[in-house]
């Protein structure tokens, strides 16, 4: 236990003079330090601490100094300081196992290094797989190619039926089905009733319900007119006159376009002379003369210009003029039937 400091009275102070504030205070800090020496020795004269020959020089004990303490050092990676233990000369190393290494230390090995994690890191080690780029590159080059198609290559038949059949020129009427627009009308059959007036341009032509009347669709036109085989020539007369042929061609098939179009053309010919005179017999002409002048007095704005065109083979057919279909011949023959009506 360190002795308590003695206590020290008030010392009076001499005047300023010569010399003599000095004395006395030397005086009487000498006896103060005699009497301090003397009581210290008398209480510490029984101890065997070592302090029996202790004599202080001074008014102040002598006080154990505090143990130094350990520098406190930190590190650049971490937030916390830690207390540096002291190291052992170099002479006996410690060697201190691996697993206590602080993973902040292994900031040397690359980033892209530790996500190949998920591929070496295996339950089962495998010391003689190869690297995941050798992997990855023998796993490409056992995968066969696919064989390129040959520029050149030999037609094959094929397989699957075709959409439309080749086209045909001339096949019998009995083996060909039409369509039913160029059919004669039949509630059973037919979804419409087509009119259409050979006198006058198929624009005209209209398709009739018991409720309305419609112009005839571009589309509905150029349907092909037969099922089952395309045609790419057909042969189309009238009974009352054989002498004229109606021939209906088209190398991509026949459409019902085609065949109201030649049948219209066919009969806007204009009659010559000699035609008139071998098919405008004299039982005939009145009516025939009847249908051209019913003929020019439809567009009354070109009723000169109508009569100075003359007579035409519609007017032969005497105001049967309405289209009412094909039909196929009573003897087995390579043409078509036209039947024509009235209104």
């Amino acid at each position: 236990m360190t002795p308590s400091a003695p206590k020290m009275g008030r010392i009076p102070l001499p005047d300023v003079g010569e010399g003599e504030g000095k004395i006395s205070l030397s005086a009487s800090y000498s006896s103060t330090s005699s009497s301090y020496s003397s009581r210290s020795a008398s209480s510490y004269s029984g101890s065997d601490d070592g302090f029996s020959d202790y004599a202080p020089s001074s008014p102040v004990p002598r006080i154990r100094a505090p143990a130094p303490r350990r520098p406190i050092a930190t590190s650049s990676c971490c937030t916390t300081p830690r207390i540096c233990t002291p190291q052992p000369p170099p002479s006996t190393p410690i060697l201190k196992p691996a697993l206590k290494r602080s993973p902040v230390g292994r900031t040397t090995t690359p980033l892209v290094e530790s996500f190949r994690a998920p591929v070496s890191r295996t339950s089962t080690p495998q010391a003689s797989s190869p690297p995941l780029s050798e992997r990855s590159s023998t796993a490409r080059k056992d995968v066969p190619k696919k064989p390129l198609k040959g520029i050149l290559k030999r037609p094959t038949p094929s397989t699957t039926p075709s959409t439309s059949p080749a086209p045909a020129e001339m096949v019998a009427p009995s083996q060909v089905s039409l369509h039913w627009r160029l059919l004669p009308f039949d509630r059973r059959l037919s979804k419409k009733k087509i009119l259409f007036d050979i006198m006058k341009d198929l624009e005209n032509a209209r398709e009739c319900t018991p409720r309305e009347r419609t112009r005839m669709k571009g589309s509905d036109l150029d349907k092909s007119a037969t099922s089952g085989t395309t045609l790419t020539e057909m042969h189309i007369r009238y009974p009352p006159h054989p002498q004229w042929t109606i021939k209906v061609t088209n190398s991509n098939g026949i459409t019902c376009r085609d065949v109201y179009k030649a049948i219209y053309h066919h009969f806007q010919i204009t009659l010559s002379a000699s035609d008139k005179k071998v098919y405008i017999t004299k039982d005939k002409r009145k009516s025939c003369e009847d249908a051209f002048n019913a003929r020019c007095r439809v567009d009354p704005g070109l009723d000169d210009y109508v009569r100075k065109q003359g007579m035409r083979r519609v007017d032969m057919l005497e105001g049967k003029t309405f289209f009412r279909g094909l039909t196929r011949p009573v003897d087995d023959k390579q043409h078509w039937v036209l039947e024509l009506g009235d209104s």
